[in-house]
């Protein structure tokens, strides 16, 4: 599985928009590159949290990729109902 996909695609879940943006390509790239992208003010701390463990440039690192059990880091890795 594309645990950084899954990052993007939460991150873009939840604001409508991708993570990183530009007006080219290239641009885009070097962002990603980067870690260049914001969250918008407001946005859920622990999903904060579940997509910059999500979107880190070595893959070994991502949340989920270490683990044993099929991705077990993920599948409990909890936001609290209140704060959706």
């Amino acid at each position: 599985s594309d645990l950084w996909a899954l990052g993007c695609i939460i991150y873009q879940m939840i604001t409508g928009q991708p993570p990183f943006q530009s007006s080219s390509e290239y641009l885009i790239f070097k962002k990603i590159q980067k870690l260049d992208y914001t969250f918008q003010e407001g946005f859920n701390e622990e999903a904060k949290d579940l997509i910059r463990r999500l979107l880190v440039i070595e893959p070994r690192e991502r949340l989920g990729a270490r683990d044993i059990e099929c991705y077990k880091s993920i599948r409990t890795f909890r936001i609290r109902e209140e704060e959706r």
